[in-house]
């Protein structure tokens, strides 16, 4: 099915509130591995919690970030986040809508304020008070820095925040057809993370970057380097991810769902029954 088509299939389908998989023909044969692959999306999107972190993490919300400012029709979408819990079961997925902003940018202090906004009183996800850990799909730029900095002193919220990066120079090379999984390396104040086993299929795997650890401290989000355990952390949210458990890149699961789901809206995936969203389905992996 052509794209274009497909994807007024899937708006269509949404529209009538029916959640589907689509298989491509190109998967075929399915061997056991994409037959599991495919039976936890399946699963996810039907909001069924197979997977949960080895150990509780400290924080009260793990919220993946994707800010990504898109023109869609009549609505404006600035981003999406993407909460779970300390346990990493997922509780909501919240779509991030503004009013049209001034070029590509947007605007940080409105966005954020939303977002709480949303999570506080559409959703029911009290953050007053509470510890919490937001991964950026790229880099958080000064604005939000500072846009965050008084959603702290507002809500009073413990906040660290980590940047998530994908592209990048650094690569992990080896001699033989794979490199051992779980290996980082840190370089100043970054660590390069390559959660994966990966066979040497297509060039050299990309490990992820790891950088501008901020927390809270004084009122105001203060860098710091980022340690061993941080990195434990987000390997941990990498085992979670249902949607490239096979994959040629393996992200922490709030960002990766984050970034999806933007994709998604940019798309017109947007669903009606606002349930899917409270209940954490991912109808759009």
């Amino acid at each position: 099915i052509p794209d274009e088509k497909f994807d007024k299939i899937k708006r269509r389908l949404l529209e009538l509130n029916v959640i589907s998989q689509v298989i491509n023909d190109s998967t075929f044969p399915l061997d056991t591995a994409k037959r599991n692959c495919i039976l936890l999306q399946v699963l996810s999107k039907l909001g069924i919690k197979y997977y949960a972190l080895q150990r509780p993490f400290e924080y009260d919300y793990v919220v993946g970030l994707d800010i990504t400012p898109t023109k869609t029709g009549a609505s404006y979408v600035a981003g999406c986040a993407v909460m779970f819990d300390s346990h990493g079961y997922i509780r909501r997925t919240i779509p991030i809508d503004l009013e049209d902003q001034a070029g590509e940018k947007v605007d940080a202090k409105e966005l954020f304020e939303k977002m709480v906004n949303l999570m506080e009183r559409k959703y029911d996800m009290p953050i007053t008070g509470k510890t919490m850990l937001f991964l950026r799909d790229g880099r958080f730029y000064p604005a939000e820095i500072e846009a965050l900095n008084e959603i702290i002193r507002d809500y009073n919220i413990d906040l660290t925040i980590i940047n998530i990066e994908k592209k990048h120079g650094f690569r992990f090379l080896s001699e033989g057809k794979t490199l051992p999984r779980k290996i980082y390396a840190k370089i100043g104040n970054d660590v390069y993370l390559l959660p994966h086993k990966l066979p040497f299929v297509k060039g050299t795997p990309i490990p992820i970057r790891l950088s501008g650890k901020r927390i809270t401290a004084g009122g105001r989000l203060t860098e710091v380097e980022i340690t061993k355990k941080d990195v434990e952390d987000i390997y941990c949210l990498t085992t979670i991810n249902y949607a490239t458990l096979y994959g040629m890149m393996k992200l922490p699961a709030p960002v990766h769902y984050a970034h999806q789901f933007v994709n998604a809206l940019r798309k017109g995936w947007k669903v009606l029954n606002e349930e899917f969203l409270r209940e954490g389905l991912l109808y759009f992996i």
